[in-house]
């Protein structure tokens, strides 16, 4: 709502995620804590400036489950996770009430998504695989560094100050995303990294 452009919401302006390149996982943070939504509207705004093809879920998504498993409540994250799981199946258009579900299945290279929040990305990436939700999950950061190199986004606007990046757990220790969150630094004029 606090954007210029339309955002497509899966089962209310587009029927399914054939159409667009990404299905952006917006998440809890990123809906609900005010800090993380100003995240979430400026990804947005960039993916609309670089031309990506893009529809969030508009809130039929539950909580990923990944502070309910980390906390020891493994039926809690059970039940979120097969309810996103069929969620984000149906919305890439799998018929989950075909008998055979392995030949209905779309490669997991066709349902790509993009999350800003580290415990999202890791959660559908790396364990939703065991509750039969295959996707392509990337961190925005990785996109982002994938615009900018292919020229779809050029940070014009210097930005003058030292930064030294902190590394999310779930982004570079469990899954050995370091280099997109960096490169990005070092192609913003006038800012400069220091480890």
């Amino acid at each position: 709502k606090e954007v210029d452009f339309e955002v497509p919401v899966v089962g209310k302006t587009i029927e399914d995620l054939t159409e667009v390149e990404y299905l952006y996982w917006v998440g809890c943070a990123g809906a609900l804590e005010d800090r993380a939504k100003k995240t979430t509207k400026a990804f947005a705004e960039l993916l609309h400036i670089a031309g990506v093809k893009f529809a969030i879920m508009g809130g039929d998504e539950k909580c990923t489950g990944d502070s309910p498993r980390r906390l020891g409540n493994e039926f809690l994250f059970q039940q979120l996770g097969e309810e996103n799981v069929a969620t984000l199946n149906a919305a890439f258009g799998e018929d989950a009430s075909e008998d055979d579900a392995e030949s209905n299945r779309l490669p997991a290279s066709k349902k790509k998504i993009v999350a800003t929040c580290p415990h999202c990305f890791n959660t559908i990436a790396n364990e939703y695989p065991q509750l039969g939700g295959h996707y392509e999950v990337i961190h925005h950061t990785q996109l982002l560094q994938h615009l900018i190199d292919d020229g779809k986004l050029v940070p014009v606007t210097p930005v003058e100050g030292l930064i030294t990046y902190h590394d999310p757990c779930y982004l570079g220790r469990h899954n050995q995303v370091y280099t997109p969150p960096r490169d990005i630094i070092g192609k913003v004029p006038g800012l400069r990294n220091e480890e």
